[in-house]
Formats: structure tokens, sequence, C-alpha cells
């Protein structure tokens, strides 16, 4: 038990500060979000000094599990609620749970594993040959590309829709959207290579699948997947120094901006659709949520596209399919839209959570978003989920190849 303790001491530390920060959330959201910000560059120091490497999985997994909670309950904008103790304790034990079986993979040495794992050595493995399934790879995702703007009619890119990017979506471009994985083996297979004229088309290769395509269908997430695959395998086949992580962090936000130019959000329509908590309360004394303009758009909104507007995915709830919207409240004091069988809207009416006074710029607010809109429809999957699946709902996404028609 003493050795278990010393070994998981981080672990342990990191989740009882997640567990305190609803009750730290009671005195201030500002105070508990800079709590766990803080705690999360600490630990990440702490950890890497132990492993003796800056580039711990451990040490990073903690300062963007922890950062990125504490950014999510700052409560910037003003489709943020508060979150329910369930979601903590999830968030808490998740994560020690994670790094738990990591410092276990780690440490724990099993012979029979190790000489299976050795089977799958790839370090001597046929350049010639790791060159063709590269190439294959490549020409598929091109191909998947061009089927969907062939069926589609347009590229994204190019389209004043600023809903392109939703629209250009097909089972031929999701073929596109997996084959990324080609960009770190492409990079592998450039670096054991001798041929100039090779090392040409591997460069062409991992250009086109990791710049070209995402920013012609402005797909910032499959973007950024596609540069930190290739800045991870970058950075572990090179000598790890700052100067590289720098530049890919670089390269990164590099294709993120112009991601985000190709989707044509003027900041009009940012302020709109991204309106900070206190501000927008600030400016209106009440908010009119029955005034059928208002509702019509926010359908069409920004926001909407973005985040689906906090969609909260519940199954069975009725099994009438009538489209008339129904209103629950709830003891989080959330009223929940019946928008069809599968579907609920959840929105709140209550007092301002966020205590930042000052403006903060459209486009950082839109990055916010970006960075924590997922912890928030996460919170709503825990609230309101009336049924577990115990991780088995995930397979029901490979029914979208063979039941889509397109």
């Amino acid at each position: 038990m003493k050795n278990f303790l010393i070994q998981e001491k981080y672990n342990i530390i990191a989740t009882i500060i997640l567990l305190f920060t609803p009750l730290i959330n009671k005195l201030s959201y500002t105070i508990a979000s800079i709590y766990l910000m803080v705690a999360a560059i600490v630990l990440f120091f702490i950890i890497a000094k132990k492993k003796e490497n800056y580039f711990s999985l451990e040490a990073i997994f903690t300062v963007i599990w922890l950062g990125t909670i504490g950014l999510a309950n700052l409560k910037l904008l003003d489709y943020q609620r508060l979150w329910s103790i369930k979601t903590w304790l999830v968030l808490s034990f998740s994560y020690f749970v994670f790094i738990f079986f990591m410092n276990i993979g780690s440490t724990l040495r099993l012979f029979k594993c190790e000489k299976f794992i050795d089977k799958f050595d790839f370090t001597n493995i046929n350049p010639d040959k790791l060159f063709i399934v590269c190439m294959i790879f490549g020409v598929l995702s091109l191909i998947g590309f061009y089927i969907t703007v062939i069926k589609c009619g347009f590229i994204p890119f190019f389209s004043n829709d600023i809903n392109a990017y939703a629209k250009f979506y097909t089972k031929y471009v999701m073929i596109t959207n997996f084959l990324i994985i080609n960009i770190p083996i492409c990079y592998f297979c450039l670096k054991n290579t001798t041929k100039i004229i090779k090392k040409i088309f591997l460069i062409v290769v991992i250009f086109t699948q990791m710049f070209l395509i995402p920013i012609l269908m402005v797909n910032r997430g499959v973007f950024l997947i596609g540069a930190l695959l290739f800045s991870c395998t970058y950075i572990h086949l090179n000598n790890k120094s700052y100067i590289k992580v720098i530049l890919c962090f670089l390269m990164v936000f590099g294709g993120y901006e112009i991601g985000s130019i190709g989707r044509h959000y003027t900041n009009e329509m940012l302020e709109n659709s991204f309106k900070q908590e206190k501000i927008a309360v600030e400016k209106t004394s009440f908010r009119n949520f029955n005034n059928k303009d208002n509702t019509e758009k926010k359908v069409i909104s920004l926001q909407k596209t973005i985040n689906n507007n906090i969609k909260v995915q519940k199954n069975g709830i009725n099994e009438n399919n009538s489209s008339q919207v129904n209103e629950n409240l709830t003891e989080y004091g959330d009223y929940l839209k019946q928008i069809n069988k599968n579907t609920i809207v959840a929105e709140n009416r209550n007092e301002t959570l966020s205590e930042i006074n000052f403006k903060i710029p459209s486009k950082l607010l839109f990055l916010y978003s970006y960075l924590t809109v997922s912890h928030d429809n996460f919170d709503l999957a825990i609230k309101y989920n009336n049924q577990l699946t115990l991780g088995t709902r995930s397979i029901s996404g490979f029914n979208f190849f063979k039941n889509k028609n397109f």
C-alpha cells in the first residue's frame, strides 16, 4: 500500500485537486479556474522533472486535462452552466484511472507481451514496400475528397456559405479524414529512404493530406489531428528540442487560423454567436425565449452550427415523432426542449455565472468555445443520460457507412 501511494502520489494529488474544485466554485468560478490552471502547470513541471522528460505523456496529459477543465470552468459564454457533482466525480475518476493504467503499462514487464510486441518491430521494414503503402493511402485520400466535391458541387474554402464545411459531408470524405493516419507513416518512410524522387512524392503526400485537403474542406479538427500526429512523429524521430516544439506549435496555429479564415466568419457573426456571459446579461434585463423571430435566428445561428446549441442526445424520451417543442424544467435549472425523438436542446435562464466583466475579443471567445464546448456537452450527457451502454454505443458510429444514403 505504501509503495502504491508513493508511485501514484501525483496522480492522487491531481485527482484530489479536481475533487476540491466544486467547493472552490462556491466561492468564485474565477478563483477555482486559476487554481486548476496553476495546479496543471505546477504538476506538469513536477512530473516532468521526476520522469526527467518534459515530453512525458503523464505530464502532458495532466496539464491538458486540468488546464482545459480550468478554462471551461471560467464560464465565459452564455450557454455554459453549472456542472453537476457527478460530472466532477467522473472527470476526477477518469483522470485517476487513465494515469494509473499508464503507470502500470510503463512499469509492468511481461515477457510474453514483450515477445509478442517485438514481432511488430517496424525499424527494419522495407522502405520500398512502405512507400507503396503511403502512395496508395495518399491516392485514396484524394479520391475521397474528389468524389465529395463532385457530389456536393462545391469546395468549402471557396464558398461564401458559412455552413459549407458542415454540408461537405459524405462517407467518402470520412475515408479521407480517416486516412490522415498516413501522415506519420509518410514521414517515417521519408526518414528512411535515400531516393530523392521518393522523398519528393512523400513530401507532396504529407502536404496534401495535412494542409491542402483539410484547408480546402475548412475542417480544422482534421487539420489539428493531422498536424499533431506529424508533430509527435517529427519530434520523436529527431532530436527533441524546444525549437522544434515551437516550430510545430506555430505550424498548428497557422493552419488553424487559415481554416478559420476559410469559414468566412465576420466579427459581427462571431459577436452574435459567441456572447460573453456577463456582457450579454448586462445588455438586457430579460431574454424573450418565446419570440418566434429570435428562435428562428437561433436555429440558423453560427453557434448552433459549431456547438449544436449544446444538444443532448437522449434515446427513447418521446416515441411520438411530432415536431412540437415541449419544455421541461429540470433540477439543474435547465429547460429541456424536445426537438425530435432523439434530440433535446438544453437552455438555462438563470443568473450569470461568469465573473469576468471586461470585454473579450470575439475571436478569442470563438477559440475558447472550440477548446471547451466538449466539456459542457459532456456535462449535459452526464446530467440527462437515461441509459448506460458501457462504451458499446460508440460502435454504432459504424452504421453511418452502411445506413446513410449519399
